[in-house]
């Protein structure tokens, strides 16, 4: 039981079973669980993990595609007291050995379609390889779990590192960004209070759920007690999920809006069940925009964030007329969350002008993994200097 201040991932885990056990939680393909049967298969996984010796504040990777064993691992493995390091799948086998050795990854877990690469990866670190399917590595699943049980973990520590995301080294190698429970589920509650997230809703998982664009609904459906709907993106097979599970809501990138887009227009729907269409991950081309303005009638909700704050930290708010009036409008800060746009010398620039976005809000990340003087030059705090540049309406 929390008793003051954040709660950690395995509080949320005991809220969803205890306020939401009968209730439709995952479908994935044809598998559909209720929150009674996604929380147990968290927890032994959690407790298998434990009864293999994989340790407080050990590392245990993912390497899959979206689906139920990864929204198990994501609430089970840091409830367990662990830390999950989602992994990209469009890695190549030595890009994904960097990561285990620079995370310390003790297990890997491989989903379906993964064991080989993961296997691969695996070579030469001190990972073992968890499969999904077959058992290529020291453990199979079927055993991980049969080890573990339907407890759930105690309410743990919610300043714990919980989970370590890579970036996309686009100016060196990949580091490893920090975050708290505390700092994800304190940006899920501002992304889904801004978004207008409630209980009644059902997320489309199409972005791919190793990505916080993606992965902060996990949290906040599990939080709220809505359906979670995975797939691996594609138009047609999306405007046909759209359609018959009834999803509310979905966040991809702008390519993706235009594919759909592009689908829906073949297939001669609207999608009007959809409330909200979000974007975010690389700037929305005008062009696009209309497209898919034209194409459904549900809100163009804009989002901005990146992986050391959580995920979202602007969005477009519900009834907000300026909701995709334009490219490069990235919404309002979300709840929590207190942005700031300075010159150089940190100094505010007025309203309208360029500026270095600066960003304040409980979810701002721990820092990077042992790099402390890469962590010095951006953190103070949980004051970031992000260096992305922007203006303020």
């Amino acid at each position: 039981m929390t008793t003051g201040g954040w709660p950690s991932i395995g509080a949320l885990l005991a809220h969803a079973r205890r306020q939401f056990a009968g209730r439709e939680a995952v479908v994935d393909g044809a598998e559909r669980l209720d929150y009674r049967a996604l929380t147990t298969g968290a927890a032994r996984l959690a407790s298998g993990l434990r009864a293999a010796a994989i340790l407080d504040g050990a590392r245990v990777a993912f390497l899959g595609d979206n689906g139920a064993d990864f929204l198990a691992a994501y609430l089970g493995i840091p409830a367990a007291g662990l830390v999950l390091v989602p992994l990209n799948t469009r890695l190549a086998a030595p890009e994904l050995r960097y990561i285990l050795e620079d995370s310390g990854t003790a297990a890997l877990i491989a989903g379906p379609g993964h064991e080989e690469r993961a296997a691969a990866a695996a070579a030469g670190t001190d990972a073992v390889v968890v499969g999904l399917a077959t058992p290529l590595g020291d453990l199979r699943i079927e055993t991980i779990l049969a080890r573990g049980n339907d407890t759930l973990p105690a309410d743990g520590d919610a300043a714990a590192l919980g989970y370590m995301y890579h970036t996309s080294g686009t100016t060196g190698r990949p580091k490893g960004v920090m975050l708290s429970h505390a700092n994800v589920l304190s940006g899920t509650l501002a992304a889904a209070s801004g978004m207008g997230l409630h209980g009644g809703h059902t997320w489309l998982h199409a972005g791919p759920m190793f990505h916080l664009a993606d992965a902060f609904a996990i949290w906040a459906l599990a939080w709220l007690g809505g359906r979670h709907v995975t797939m691996r993106f594609e138009a047609d097979a999306a405007i046909r999920l759209i359609e018959s599970e009834r999803i509310t809501h979905t966040l991809i990138v702008p390519t993706a809006i235009e594919r759909l887009a592009d689908a829906a227009h073949a297939g001669a729907t609207r999608l009007d069940g959809l409330a909200a269409l979000l974007y975010g991950g690389a700037p929305m081309p005008q062009p696009i925009l209309d497209k898919a303005r034209a194409a459904f009638d549900c809100a163009l909700v804009p989002t901005y964030g990146m992986t050391e704050t959580s995920g979202v930290i602007t969005t477009g708010y519900p009834g907000d007329a300026l909701v995709a009036a334009e490219s490069g409008y990235v919404g309002r800060e979300a709840p929590l969350v207190d942005l700031a746009l300075v010159d150089d010398d940190g100094a505010l620039v007025a309203d309208g002008a360029v500026g270095e976005v600066v960003v304040a809000a409980p979810s701002v990340m721990m820092g990077y993994w042992r790099r402390p003087d890469e962590t010095a030059s951006v953190l103070d705090g949980r004051t970031m200097r992000t260096g992305d540049l922007g203006r303020r309406h």
